[in-house]
């Protein structure tokens, strides 16, 4: 693999502009998730690490709140007890410096092939004789 500079610094800026785009995607997910509600804790708690499976941008510091259902729609009285509890998501979306520093390690790397299969070639050799037919197979992004 060939490494290009020029390819790098252009690319630079899509990368940023996809993890932003990505991010927005999996907040709005997030979103989604925190307006459920659950009828035990760990069923929360299994709907958060699914969650955190399928993210490739975020993760998340979550907490579990506790919300009391009443037999009247109304302002329960003070010694009123609630029925039952149900559970919702609430947390806090980061992107972890570990994803963000991986993101441009793939930047401007090129894959180079040609059809001369003798050993002596060395890469340098290759890219500087222009008699050997090159074909650039792709960006790795």
């Amino acid at each position: 693999m060939v490494r290009s500079e020029q390819a790098y610094k252009r690319d630079q800026h899509s990368v940023n502009k996809r993890m932003l785009k990505q991010a927005e995607a999996e907040r709005k997910t997030f979103k989604k998730l925190a307006q459920q509600a659950f009828a035990c804790e760990t069923n929360a708690n299994n709907a958060v690490a699914q969650w955190r499976k399928k993210q490739r941008t975020l993760n998340v510091v979550s907490e579990l709140v506790s919300v009391p259902v009443y037999r009247t729609k109304c302002r329960p009285a003070k010694d009123q007890a609630p029925i039952r509890h149900y559970y919702q998501i609430s947390g806090s979306l980061f992107t972890p410096l570990s994803r963000r520093e991986d993101a441009p390690k793939k930047l401007g790397l090129f894959i180079i092939a040609t059809n001369d299969l003798s050993e002596e070639l060395s890469m340098e050799q290759l890219l500087s004789h222009r008699d050997y037919n090159l074909y650039l197979l792709g960006v790795l992004i």
